[in-house]
């Protein structure tokens, strides 16, 4: 996983000189602010797209890991907070069979003291998430209700 301020992604060689990245950071740039919830936004080279939700948060016990094998998330918050638990996948057990159409995976929430890291996708935040990151999205933290995000499917194959 990486998070960080979105005005800071230039910062990090990897983004700046690798035209995928810079692809999807410039593209939120560009249309955040005017992005509409339930949209699916193709790129220009349609390899990628991103979605806008808006969503009520969740206690940690309503809330399920996921992964995703063929994209990496890079999940930009609009407006609120969320809390997004992230541990690796190899060490979470499968919950039923992974969905090859919807690129998912569902797993076991382990207990809470085997957790392995959080991150509070504050606005104007992002994080990355790999598909070695199982993550638990949904989760209410520092009093948010609701969050608003964008998230940016990149595929693996492009990176």
């Amino acid at each position: 996983m990486y998070t960080d301020e979105l005005n800071n992604w230039s910062d990090c060689k990897m983004f700046r000189e690798c035209p995928v990245w810079t692809s999807a950071f410039e593209w939120i740039e560009n249309n955040w602010n005017d992005s509409q919830d339930g949209f699916h936004y193709d790129f220009d080279d349609k390899s990628m797209f991103a979605r806008v939700m808006t969503y009520d948060l969740k206690d940690r016990n309503e809330t399920k890991y996921e992964s995703h094998k063929r994209t990496i998330d890079l999940q930009f918050t609009l407006s609120g907070c969320e809390g997004i638990e992230y541990m690796p996948t190899h060490l979470l057990n499968p919950l039923g069979d992974y969905n090859k159409d919807k690129d998912f995976q569902f797993y076991e929430t382990p207990n809470l003291s085997k957790s392995y890291g959080m991150v509070n996708n504050y606005e104007g935040h992002f994080c990355i998430l790999w598909p070695s990151d199982g993550h638990m999205p949904q989760m209410k933290t520092n009093n948010c209700e609701c969050v608003r995000k964008l998230v940016v499917k990149i595929p693996v194959a492009n990176v």
